[in-house]
């Protein structure tokens, strides 16, 4: 009841709280609008084109990747300063900063995912491969929000950025069509990036019940890969941030 309490005051106090959960009902209309042409279309297996939009619906839209104003504001603001003193990796920090907010809007949404479980005939096995793989999903989708949110040392503002890089990143990451079902050459492009591990690997494998190890290698490779240029970026611009005076 605490966090339902909480959740309350901040739908009052913050109106950008409450953008958010409009816009997660808004993505979920979306969701379910592609699986209905889906099933009506006869386009892929029908249970594990529903199982992908359940786990998109529930679990995976919560962490698509999206620059993030309030980077923008700490800097523009000052309140950077006082954590370039904190004896922690920032990028470290910052990226479970993330991961809070995504959990805990998951977690009130608990209820439904039980219902709809339900509703969907949701194997068990299915929700263990997706808890298994989401975690790690989740870390990396931080780190790519965190990385593509640097660009706050450079540009004044970034409202507009957020906007239009959770509408990319939404689609490239397979958030609103399988990343199966792009053209072949858009789709080998695709299951590259490493957008491909955050919303399309975890979704595919949620309706497939199964762990493909080669792609569950290839999302921790990238949680490295990210992770060592997110610093490499971060070391470069806080020595121009330094050096300004900031």
């Amino acid at each position: 009841m605490e966090y339902l309490e909480y959740s309350r005051l901040l739908m009052k106090k913050l109106k950008a709280y409450k953008l958010n959960w409009y816009l997660y009902i808004f993505q979920n209309i979306i969701n379910f609008f592609f699986l209905y042409l889906f099933l009506q279309s006869g386009i892929g297996e029908k249970d594990r084109i529903i199982r992908y939009y359940f786990s998109l619906s529930f679990f995976l839209s919560h962490i698509i990747p999206v620059i993030k104003p309030g980077f923008f504001n700490l800097i523009r603001n000052g309140e950077f300063d006082n954590l370039i003193l904190m004896p922690i990796n920032k990028i470290l920090y910052f990226s479970i900063v993330e991961i809070v907010y995504p959990l805990y809007n998951i977690f009130l949404t608990l209820p439904f995912i039980f219902i709809f479980s339900i509703i969907f005939n949701i194997p068990l096995k299915n929700l263990v491969v997706l808890l298994v793989i989401f975690p790690f999903s989740l870390i990396l989708s931080s780190l790519i929000s965190i990385l593509f949110s640097l660009s706050a040392f450079w540009l004044k503002k970034g409202d507009s950025l957020s906007f239009w890089s959770y509408s990319l990143f939404r689609i490239i990451s397979g958030g609103i069509i399988p990343i199966k079902f792009f053209p072949n050459k858009i789709k080998m492009v695709l299951e590259f990036l490493p957008f491909n591990y955050i919303v399309n690997f975890p979704g595919e494998a949620f309706a497939n019940g199964v762990i493909d190890i080669g792609n569950f290698l290839k999302l921790l490779f990238w949680i490295l890969i990210i992770f060592i240029i997110s610093n490499m970026v971060y070391n470069y611009a806080i020595s121009k941030y330094e050096t300004a005076g900031g």
